[in-house]
């Protein structure tokens, strides 16, 4: 069935999305308080220009599409709660201790006797957590996800809640055309999994939305079918942002964008993306995590998709996509370290 326009919730006046820029996508010159809402996935285009290119539909039987169906409704009742710890959501995946700095640990610790000094596990194994999510995103998608209005190449940007204990992360949604590129990200995530929580995000899994006859609703003719599910990255580098929160000058900037791409580099994955939204500083770990491996290469593992270079729309872009197969893996290795130094230096205004 084709899919038609619903409704107009309160997430169409929330949308607010960075123009990409050219070469190495250079921040755009925007009001200090645009930097206010971080995100963990690169920013895109301008919303006007946001098309759904790609855009799919489930699988349903016409009868079957009926409205509470569809996310992006009223979301009033959601909890709004701080993004967890990084530490917190590996121990969940790792089958560790939950973390007591994390600031949902007494959500998580609801049931357990008050015990100050002994450590407290989760209390739901990772695929439990994974079922109970799923299940709560069968009873309603109003609830427990808030849109961020903020779209990249492939995705937009959610904030999510496990309601029954918690859980604050957030996700990466796309259309039913780009599903391919968000399942070669998770088996990126899967390669890069060692540094998971220092230089990039948990991974926390996938749902596929058409699997329950559903989807989100983002605004026009747009609906996210498939979600994953990643650890909050940090926030977007900015001079201005950095000077206030006090690190502009404690932190050595370059040296901890080079040990990031570095770690991934060492675990045989090119990023291939290196612009401005794809590098963030973490208060948490106070260095800096890479997000965005939609198009990574992986030695001696799955390709990215071929087709074009991913867009939710048409930006005006110079950049032009350089063939990997023309050069060594040591000359990509150093392209993706130099895009990392260049970027930071030019946005942070740091020589060294």
């Amino acid at each position: 069935m084709a899919l038609t326009k619903r409704r107009k919730p309160l997430q169409e006046r929330r949308m607010r999305v960075f123009r990409t820029l050219s070469k190495w996508g250079m921040p755009p010159k925007l009001p200090s308080h645009e930097h206010e809402n971080p995100s963990s996935i690169s920013s895109g285009p301008r919303a006007e220009e946001f098309d759904a290119r790609g855009q799919g539909q489930c699988k349903q039987n016409e009868q079957t599409a009926i409205t509470d169906q569809k996310g992006g409704g009223n979301q009033d009742s959601a909890p709004d709660l701080p993004y967890c710890t990084q530490k917190c959501l590996l121990g969940l995946v790792q089958g560790e201790y939950v973390d007591p700095k994390c600031p949902n640990v007494m959500l998580h610790c609801q049931s357990e006797a008050d015990d100050a000094d002994q450590p407290k596990r989760h209390p739901v194994d990772h695929a439990e957590w994974l079922r109970l999510l799923r299940e709560q995103f069968k009873q309603c998608l109003d609830v427990g996800i808030t849109y961020q209005g903020v779209v990249g190449a492939v995705g937009a940007l959610f904030k999510v809640t496990l309601l029954a204990y918690g859980y604050t992360f957030v996700s990466k949604g796309t259309v039913a055309g780009h599903i391919e590129h968000l399942e070669h990200e998770a088996r990126v995530y899967e390669r890069l999994k060692p540094i998971q929580g220092e230089y990039v995000p948990v991974f926390l899994g996938a749902i596929d939305l058409c699997t329950m006859n559903k989807d989100y609703w983002i605004y026009s003719e747009t609906y996210v079918v498939h979600m994953m599910f990643l650890s909050w990255a940090g926030i977007h580098l900015d001079l201005d942002r950095m000077d206030q929160l006090g690190i502009l000058h404690k932190v050595a900037w370059v040296d901890q964008g080079i040990s990031a791409i570095d770690a991934v580099l060492h675990q045989g994955v090119f990023h291939q993306d290196m612009r401005w939204g794809n590098i963030l500083y973490s208060p948490e770990t106070k260095g800096i995590m890479l997000i965005d491996f939609e198009r990574a290469d992986v030695l001696g593992g799955p390709s990215p998709p071929q087709n074009e270079r991913p867009r939710w729309c048409d930006v005006n872009d110079s950049e032009e996509d350089s063939d990997s197969d023309f050069f060594t893996d040591e000359q990509r290795a150093f392209q993706e370290v130099e895009g990392v130094v260049i970027l930071i230096k030019y946005v942070l205004n740091v020589d060294e």
